[in-house]
């Protein structure tokens, strides 16, 4: 029953990790001219995953080796090799690249924590043509150890001076691939996603308005096919003004995401609002909610930021100033003919 269940938690992750790229045991990209391939060791819970999967003991160190080949026959090429820590996509998937999704706060580590010091999480090195090296980064689980899992990648990016001329403008190619680690003390253990909805706002997405709310899973466990409904009420009624759905969605552990609901090209009226969620995986079902206000400098700042702008918007601002002005010309014309008034009865 304990290996039916270990299976069963060991599928799931691997159903998670789908989509980040190939499992075969070397990773290679079309037009990269490198590959990467895992040199599995202390730890490692199954040989025949394309991955690094690791059991880890407190206090211990693992490796983390890839080999990295360069295919060109030709050119030596410069590569640049970093830990990085899983987050989520705004589009609600797991992402092992480099990138400025925020991260929950928290002391537990991420997978870059786990290297001795920063300049461990990152190396720089050169490959003659058709040259081959292995690549390590040693991680060292806290004495205390760790909760639930911990998510990234070995990212591999080769820096290239090959430039594409496209429409004019020189585009200096780069590539880059990525190879999965999880590390747990305990597979079979669950832990429950913790999900928060943190913020929600009107702001500008690619030219158009939208409302977004961020999601926080604060919990140290991953989890997808994720079923999610999300709409937006003015705050204290239940009429849904604007929704949207999505499903085989996931979330990495203490990540984040903003998800947007097109508000078909309108800015939403002055007021407060309510944006409420409903997310599903699985048995657990989670209802968060977020009041928000949209007020007239919000109005003002999304609109300046718009394709098309709505150019009503600014009635607020000069309608005030063109009464002023109105006013200050009648005055003014007031003054003057009675100036006049006053000089034809003098005469």
């Amino acid at each position: 029953m304990a290996k039916k269940r270990k299976l069963v938690v060991m599928l799931g992750i691997l159903g998670l990790l789908v989509g980040i790229g190939s499992f075969m045991p070397k990773v290679h990209a079309e037009g990269a001219e490198f590959t990467i391939t895992p040199q599995f060791g202390a730890g490692q819970t199954d040989g025949s995953v394309g991955y690094f999967s690791i059991k880890a003991d407190d206090d211990q160190t693992y490796p983390l080796t890839v080999n990295v080949q360069n295919l060109s026959t030709k050119t030596e090429h410069t590569f640049t090799a970093k830990l990085v820590a899983a987050s989520t996509t705004n589009s609600g998937s797991i992402d092992y690249t480099p990138n400025n999704q925020l991260m929950t706060k928290s002391k537990a580590p991420l997978l870059p924590d786990l290297a001795a010091t920063k300049s461990d999480r990152k190396q720089t090195f050169t490959l003659e043509p058709g040259a081959s090296k292995d690549i390590t980064f040693n991680v060292k689980v806290p004495k205390e150890g760790f909760k639930g899992t911990i998510l990234g990648s070995v990212y591999v990016k080769r820096a290239s001076s090959e430039t594409t001329q496209k429409s004019g403008v020189g585009i200096n190619n780069q590539f880059a691939m990525t190879m999965p680690v999880i590390l747990a003390q305990n597979f079979d253990q669950k832990v429950k996603p913790k999900l928060s909805l943190t913020m929600a706002k009107m702001k500008s997405g690619t030219g158009a308005p939208q409302v977004v709310g961020r999601i926080e899973n604060s919990s140290p466990t991953m989890f997808g096919q994720i079923k999610m409904h999300a709409w937006i009420t003015k705050q204290g009624q239940t009429k849904k003004l604007y929704q949207k759905s999505a499903t085989k969605l996931a979330m990495a552990p203490r990540s984040t995401f903003e998800y947007a609901i097109d508000t078909n090209n309108k800015l939403l009226p002055a007021g407060k609002y309510t944006y409420y969620v409903k997310m599903k995986s699985g048995e657990k079902t989670f209802n968060l909610k977020h009041n928000f206000t949209v007020d007239q400098a919000t109005r003002q700042n999304v609109n300046k930021s718009l394709i098309n702008p709505d150019k009503s918007i600014n009635w607020w601002i000069w309608g005030p100033v063109a009464v002023l002005v109105i006013l200050g010309i009648a005055l003014l014309a007031y003054f003057i003919g009675k100036k006049r008034s006053a000089g034809d009865h003098e005469a």
